[in-house]
C-alpha cells in the first residue's frame, strides 16, 4: 500500500485540508440542503415531495441524521401512516436521544404495537429495545484504532 500524506497525517496534510475533508463537507451540505428542502415541502403541504427529499437526505450524513429521521416521521404522520412514523422516530432516537421524539414514540407506541397504557414500564422497555435494534441495523463502523498486541507489536484498522 502506498503511504500517502493523508494516510500518514490524517485529514490535513501539509497544512491544507485533504480531499476526504472536502468530500465529507460536501456530503454534509447535500444532506442538509435536501433535509431543508424536504421540510419546506412538508410545511407547504406537499408530503410526497417532502418524503422524496427527506429520504434522499437520509443516510448521507450522520451529522443531521436524527433530524432527518424526525422529519420523515412527521411526514408519515401527516400521511396517516403511524407505523412508518414510529419506525422513523425510533431511528431518530438511535442517532440521538431527544425528549420530544421519545414522547412522540411513547404516544404512538400504543397505537402501533397495541400495548396497554396500564403497563408503561412494558412500553418503555419495548421502545428501548426498538432503539437498540435500530442502532444494530445501522451497523456503524468502528472508529480507526490501533491495539498493542501481546508480542509488543501493534495492529491497526482503518489507519
Amino acid at each position: 500500500a502506498l503511504c500517502t500524506a493523508e494516510r500518514m497525517w490524517g485529514t490535513s496534510a501539509f497544512g491544507r485540508p485533504s480531499r476526504t475533508n472536502f468530500d465529507k463537507l460536501a456530503e454534509n451540505q447535500k444532506s442538509w440542503v435536501l433535509s431543508e428542502l424536504g421540510w419546506t415541502y412538508y410545511l407547504v403541504g406537499n408530503q410526497s415531495e417532502a418524503l422524496k427529499s427527506l429520504r434522499s437526505a437520509s443516510g448521507r450524513s450522520d451529522r443531521n441524521a436524527a433530524t432527518v429521521q424526525w422529519r420523515i416521521g412527521q411526514v408519515y404522520e401527516k400521511l396517516k401512516k403511524p407505523r412508518q412514523a414510529f419506525d422513523s422516530y425510533v431511528r431518530s432516537l438511535s442517532f440521538e436521544e431527544d425528549p420530544k421524539v421519545r414522547a412522540r414514540v411513547s404516544e404512538l407506541s400504543a397505537t402501533v404495537s397495541g400495548l396497554s397504557i396500564a403497563f408503561p414500564e412494558k412500553r418503555s422497555a419495548t421502545i428501548d429495545a426498538a432503539i437498540a435494534d435500530a442502532q444494530i441495523q445501522r451497523k456503524l463502523k468502528a472508529k480507526d484504532f490501533s491495539v498493542r498486541l501481546f508480542d509488543g507489536s501493534t495492529a491497526s484498522e482503518g489507519v
